[in-house]
């Protein structure tokens, strides 16, 4: 997943993210730091647990994240679309 740039200040671009994070059903933040922090996200009806990772890169003034299964080989497809939201989510957030 490419990173999402951005303008504001550090902190700033983290709580956007939180903010977009949280936006998704069943997530939560479990760990926060001061340019990083890591969610969970629970599946609707088996109740899988994915990691998600946003970390503020602030020398590159970008936005990286992942998001992964802790279980299994495959997730349908499930975690890239939570990130493809995620980016979109931040974008629209950094051009207001």
């Amino acid at each position: 997943m490419a990173p999402v740039p951005f303008t504001d200040a550090p902190g700033a671009a983290l709580a956007r993210a939180g903010a977009a994070l949280l936006a998704e059903p069943r997530t939560y933040v479990v760990a926060e730091g001061r340019y990083w922090l890591k969610a969970e996200s629970k599946s609707l009806i088996f109740r899988f647990v994915d990691d998600i990772d946003v970390i503020i890169d602030e020398n590159a003034r970008v936005i990286r994240f992942r998001s992964a299964a802790r279980l299994g080989t495959s997730d349908l497809g499930v975690n890239r679309r939570r990130m493809d939201r995620l980016s979109e989510r931040l974008r629209q957030s950094a051009a207001r």
